[in-house]
């Protein structure tokens, strides 16, 4: 005669009911501003199928569920977080972690001028900037996260700004940037020069007004030759002697990763098929503004693709 034993019903009556949180693990770190999923198992003893709420020491009630992706903005700093099982018959069990929620600190890159950068008294100086932060919306910081200064006076803030013409005295000038989340900051400098006035003043004014500096977002698309998207460039110039320029006096550039730079062809409006791979690329877009003089005046646009499979 063969004799079954219940194994699941021996193990349940040995434990009892109980709940546990798999993930996160106690003591793990996660980021402000991103999801974080909380995971559990629970162990019914036989009580029937049990409602779970999830709280936090900070920050109240966060949700129900046995797994949850909670989306809301966690305050930072150590939580206690709690998973409590109800039962159908009023009974409970619960279980606790510790989490830290991190502010992780902004990145600014100034992207115009560049470094060692000279100008005419009689041009603007177009100030561009990219940031980043995981803890904000976007993954950056807002214009107003930002500041300029120019000799360690502030003159604005937000991604882009121009110093007018004939602001700057001749001379040696340092620009800084200064990203800040309101807890943790991010600051780079550039020196630039200022020089007079020649007698035929090169372009004035030189615009991107596509691609915007940033991250690149789409649309993306597939054919023979792989992944791509179209990058479309335009923009515009003008010079105080010749007025707008159009045609072959607006050069697009490109460099990619920090290579050579690539002649993207001329022309105010221009569309470019850009095939891309895995991982981290990162776009110079430069468009070059020449006079009947022959004088130069260029603005760089910084984007940047991240492509995770």
């Amino acid at each position: 005669m063969r004799r079954y034993i219940n194994a699941g019903a021996a193990v349940r009556e040995a434990l009892g009911a109980q709940i546990v949180i798999e993930s996160p693990d106690t003591g793990a770190s996660v980021h402000g501003g991103l999801a974080v999923i909380f995971e559990s198992f629970v162990l019914d003893d036989g009580r029937g199928t049990p409602a779970v709420a999830w709280t936090s020491s900070r920050d109240g009630s966060l949700g129900t569920g046995r797994s949850l992706t909670y989306t809301g903005v966690l305050s930072y700093g150590a939580h206690t977080i709690r998973a409590r099982a109800t039962f159908p018959d009023g009974s409970t069990v619960q279980d606790s972690i510790v989490i830290t929620v991190v502010n992780d600190p902004p990145t600014v890159t100034i992207t115009s001028p560049a470094n060692g950068a000279s100008f005419y008294r009689g041009q603007p100086i177009l100030l561009a900037a990219t940031s980043w932060d995981t803890n904000e919306p976007g993954n950056r910081l807002a214009d107003a996260q930002l500041s300029w200064y120019r000799d360690d006076l502030l003159i604005g803030h937000n991604h882009t700004r121009t110093i007018p013409a004939e602001t700057l005295s001749i001379g040696s000038h340092v620009i800084r940037l200064t990203g800040t989340d309101g807890t943790n900051s991010d600051s780079k400098t550039v020196t630039i020069t200022v020089n007079p006035n020649p007698t035929n003043l090169p372009p004035d004014v030189v615009t991107i007004s596509s691609p915007a500096q940033g991250l690149v977002e789409g649309p993306f698309a597939y054919d023979s030759g792989g992944w791509y998207f179209n990058m479309v460039l335009a923009g515009s110039a003008h010079d105080p002697e010749d007025g707008n320029l159009t045609g072959t006096s607006l050069r697009w550039t490109r460099s990619t990763n920090g290579g050579t730079p690539v002649s993207l062809g001329t022309g105010a409006n221009r569309t470019v098929k850009t095939y891309y791979t895995e991982g981290t690329t990162i776009y110079n877009v430069t468009l070059t503004a020449e006079d009947s003089a022959g004088n130069t005046t260029s603005v760089t646009h910084r984007l940047e693709l991240t492509i995770i499979h």
